[in-house]
């Protein structure tokens, strides 16, 4: 059975909801899910951008098996960002979930 979000209003409801949740907690979220969540992505990211970093004192650094594509993303992220003099890693990662958010509540909007 397929149902068309645009002709279902619930469905549209029910994704609205979501998106506002998906907003309410990329801007609220304190802390880390993670202990070495902030090496992840953003010291490998500054080790990229030759910017001030930890990487090489990480342990995937030297095995390297930590994925690139995000850090390509995230990286790439970081340049258009501070074009508009936003620096901050962990705003940039808000940012990111926001941008995520959004994304996702438009894609399941448009279709079809």
């Amino acid at each position: 059975m397929n149902i068309l979000i645009k002709q279902h209003k619930k469905l549209q409801g029910l994704l609205l909801l979501g998106f506002c949740v998906q907003i309410f907690f990329s801007y609220t979220q304190i802390g880390f899910f993670h202990p070495d969540q902030h090496f992840q992505i953003i010291e490998f990211s500054s080790y990229q951008l030759h910017q001030p970093n930890f990487a090489k004192n990480i342990w995937e650094f030297n095995d390297q098996i930590r994925p690139t594509f995000q850090i390509y993303l995230f990286s790439g992220l970081r340049l258009l960002l501070g074009f508009f003099s936003i620096e901050n890693a962990f705003l940039i990662i808000k940012i990111t979930q926001s941008l995520t958010g959004i994304v996702m509540f438009l894609l399941f909007n448009s279709m079809a």
